[in-house]
């Protein structure tokens, strides 16, 4: 599956097979703000490639320790990273997707009540966790 952001500085390959998982829309105000509804699957192989990266930032909100990749010039976040035990997780955002049609509506999350060990739990258990990010 491929997608990026709206003017293809950000890219994404995904190497995803199940259809059938439900995307999340986390109740952040940061989430909710940018109408941001994310999916994952553990295993699934992700590449992110960031063409030009002067166009490019890493936003954080809430305790820091999620990375949302921003295209500067068309202003889409396409996916969001954690780095747990030195490697890249990954979650990607359903509007970024070129086939997003095959996905079930969102359901809400709670997201914002969990600790800290709870939320490095979860996304070790849901989120990509074979991620590639290259900066050309």
């Amino acid at each position: 599956m491929r997608g990026g952001c709206r003017c293809g500085n950000i890219r994404l390959s995904w190497q995803l097979v199940d259809y059938s998982l439900v995307p999340r829309q986390c109740d952040c105000e940061f989430c909710r703000s940018r109408e941001l509804v994310w999916v994952s699957k553990q295993g699934a192989p992700l590449d992110i490639d960031v063409m030009v990266p002067e166009h490019y930032a890493v936003v954080h909100q809430g305790t820091g320790r999620v990375d949302f990749h921003h295209c500067t010039r068309c202003k889409q976040i396409p996916v969001a990273t954690s780095v747990i035990d030195h490697q890249y997780y990954a979650v990607v955002n359903v509007a970024c997707l070129h086939d997003r049609a095959v996905f079930a509506p969102p359901r809400p999350v709670d997201l914002t009540s969990a600790t800290m060990d709870e939320s490095i739990a979860r996304r070790r258990a849901n989120w990509c966790s074979q991620v590639t990010l290259r900066i050309r």
